[in-house]
C-alpha cells in the first residue's frame, strides 16, 4: 500500500472549519473554481495548487498551477452560486448608492463649466492660469466664482481636483460656508479633523472614509444636492450623504450653523477657493436634478468620529465664534 503523498502544512484557514463528515482531499479532487465569494478563500499558486483536509491547508509536492476556490469543499455549487447571486444583489454598488448613475461622458444634461482653454464665464484676480486644460491656482490673490449662473437648488457637479503637498482648497455651491472640502489630508494640519478633511462638508459632516489619492494625482470629486439631501463623492465612491433636517444630525449642522451657514439657503455662487496652496481644477460639469428625481440619503451613513486633540482644537474654535458673535451682537 502506497504512502499519502508528502503534503507540507501552510497554514490554517481563519474563516471556517469544515465538518468531520467532509471526504478526505484523497477522495475529492480537486478542480478549478472561478466563484469565489471571500477573496480570502480563493487563493492562487504559480506552481501547485493547494489541498484541504480538514481545516488545515496543504500544498502537495507536485501539482498543476491552478487557481481554487475552498468554498467548492464546504457547500454544494448550486448553494454557493445562490448565495453569491444574493450578495450582489443586497450589495450591489449601484443599488447602495456606491457608483453614480450618471456620468458626465454619457449623460446630455450635463452642461460643461469650462471648455479647457479660456476663462470664459469665470472671473478672478489674475492668481489663476490654464495649464494643460485646467485652471491652476499658481499664487495668491482670490478665489475663481463661475458668473454666467447661479447654483440650481436642486443640482449635480461633477469635477477633478488635484492639490499640492500640504494645499487646502474647497468648492463652494450654496451661500455662505456651503463648501466641499478640498485637502492634502496627510500633510495639512486640517487633516487631523475628519470634519475638515477632503470630501467633508466643512466644519459640519464628516466622510465616512478617506479614498483620496496622495497629492499631485487627479482625483473626482461630485456633488448631488436635492431637497434637504447633500452627498458628496470623492473617486466615484460616495463619501457623505444625509438629511440635514433629520434630527439625528442636529449636533453637526448646529456647527455649521455657528460657523455663519444657513443650510436652507440656496442660489449661490459656484467658486473655487484660494486658501494659499496650488490647487488645480478641471472637468467641471454640472447638470439640474429634475423633479421626478429622487434623492434619499443613505440609511447606513456613518460619519467618521473627531475625537481627542481634533476635538479639543474644534471646541475652542466654536467657543471663540461664540464670545466673538455675542461681542458683536452688543454692537
Amino acid at each position: 500500500k502506497k504512502g499519502p503523498d508528502p503534503l507540507v502544512p501552510r497554514k490554517r484557514c481563519p474563516h471556517i472549519r469544515p465538518p468531520d463528515t467532509r471526504p478526505s482531499h484523497r477522495e475529492t479532487p480537486i478542480a478549478p473554481c472561478e466563484i469565489g465569494i471571500c477573496r480570502k478563500l480563493t487563493l492562487s499558486c504559480p506552481n501547485q495548487s493547494l489541498r484541504v483536509k480538514r481545516d488545515i491547508l496543504y500544498l502537495p509536492a507536485e501539482s498543476p498551477s491552478r487557481k481554487i476556490d475552498l468554498t467548492m469543499y464546504l457547500f454544494p455549487r448550486h448553494f454557493i452560486l445562490g448565495v453569491t447571486s444574493i450578495i450582489l444583489l443586497i450589495f450591489s454598488p449601484q443599488l447602495l448608492g456606491q457608483r453614480p448613475a450618471a456620468t458626465p461622458t454619457t449623460d446630455a444634461s450635463f452642461q460643461s463649466l469650462t471648455d479647457g482653454k479660456t476663462f470664459d464665464d469665470w472671473e478672478h484676480s489674475g492668481n489663476w492660469i490654464l495649464q494643460d486644460g485646467a485652471f491652476y491656482r499658481n499664487q495668491s490673490g482670490g478665489s475663481l466664482t463661475y458668473t454666467k449662473s447661479l447654483v440650481p437648488d436642486d443640482f449635480e457637479l461633477y469635477f477633478e481636483w488635484k492639490v499640492s503637498k500640504g494645499c487646502n482648497s474647497g468648492v463652494y455651491y450654496r451661500p455662505a460656508q456651503y463648501e466641499y472640502q478640498i485637502l492634502d489630508n496627510v500633510h495639512s494640519p486640517y487633516g487631523e479633523n475628519a470634519r475638515q478633511s477632503a470630501g467633508s462638508l466643512f466644519f459640519c459632516m464628516a466622510p465616512s472614509r478617506d479614498v483620496t489619492k496622495p497629492f499631485g494625482r487627479w482625483n473626482s470629486g461630485r456633488i448631488k444636492c436635492k431637497g434637504s439631501v447633500i452627498e458628496h463623492w470623492v473617486n466615484e465612491q460616495r463619501v457623505l450623504s444625509f438629511d440635514y433636517r433629520d434630527p439625528k444630525w442636529a449636533e453637526q449642522v448646529e456647527l455649521l450653523r455657528i460657523r455663519g451657514a444657513n443650510l436652507e439657503a440656496r442660489g449661490g455662487k459656484l467658486w473655487l477657493q484660494d486658501h494659499g496652496q496650488d490647487v488645480w481644477f478641471r472637468n467641471l460639469k454640472m447638470r439640474t436634478i429634475p423633479k421626478d428625481e429622487t434623492l434619499v440619503a443613505a440609511p447606513n451613513f456613518k460619519p467618521l468620529p473627531v475625537t481627542g486633540v481634533a476635538l479639543e482644537k474644534e471646541q475652542e474654535r466654536v467657543r471663540n465664534m461664540l464670545q466673538a458673535q455675542r461681542a458683536n451682537s452688543k454692537n
